[in-house]
């Protein structure tokens, strides 16, 4: 139901990195959302793109698609519904309204106004009444304000989500006190297990004002 849709589906959003970026991150995100004392955590890209059969938590890319657009591919997809009548018939009708529907949630999920295209984003869904997941672990929290449910993700080999394997680099962003702040990161690196924790720590050195 509509009432689910946007009570229970939960949404981690993260923002591409290029390969340009692996040394300073990304000026919109330092600003956004760690103008101070900021720190990135670069996943390798892998961790999105394979093929889910543990956690039931999904990655999306988001849409930046503008009205015309997302009309233009409606229309596409209902004229390939019309051209494969015939193999539509063959299939079980159920099976294929749940395809539809899970297009249409997956179409609602992933559109953003295109002005925010620059940001890349991946979105890591859970919908829990439509595919619980054994591995997420459930609790309440206080987010500025305001108390909310929150799926916390395991970062566990058991779940192909170590960290020790997704982490691609750790960067830190501008900061009037870069030395407490790198010796402060490195350390939980190293507490974390993260292999050559020294090679993987950059210093964003981007000029934003701190």
């Amino acid at each position: 139901s509509l009432n689910d849709l946007r009570g229970n589906t939960f949404v981690m959003s993260l923002s591409g990195h290029l390969d340009k970026e692996d040394g300073i991150g990304r000026l919109s995100m330092w600003r956004a959302y760690a103008p101070k004392d900021g720190v990135a955590l670069v996943l390798n890209p892998d961790v999105f793109y394979r093929e889910e059969s543990k956690l039931n938590v999904f990655s999306y890319p988001a849409l930046y698609w503008t009205d015309d657009e997302i009309s233009r591919r409606f229309l596409q997809t209902v004229d390939l519904f019309i051209e494969n009548k015939e193999l539509l018939l063959k299939m079980d009708f159920n099976a294929v309204v749940e395809g539809v529907l899970e297009m249409l949630v997956s179409y609602a999920i992933c559109l953003k106004h295109p002005g925010f295209e620059e940001e890349l984003e991946m979105r890591i869904v859970y919908r829990p009444n439509n595919r619980p997941s054994l591995a997420t672990k459930k609790s309440i929290e206080v987010c500025g304000t305001t108390p909310q449910i929150v799926h916390k993700i395991p970062l566990s080999a058991e779940w192909d989500t170590d960290l020790k394997t997704i982490l691609n680099r750790v960067i830190l962003g501008p900061s009037r006190s870069i030395i407490e702040v790198s010796n402060a990161v490195l350390d939980a690196m190293i507490e974390a297990e993260i292999p050559r924790a020294n090679e993987k720590l950059y210093l964003s050195d981007i000029p934003l004002r701190t």
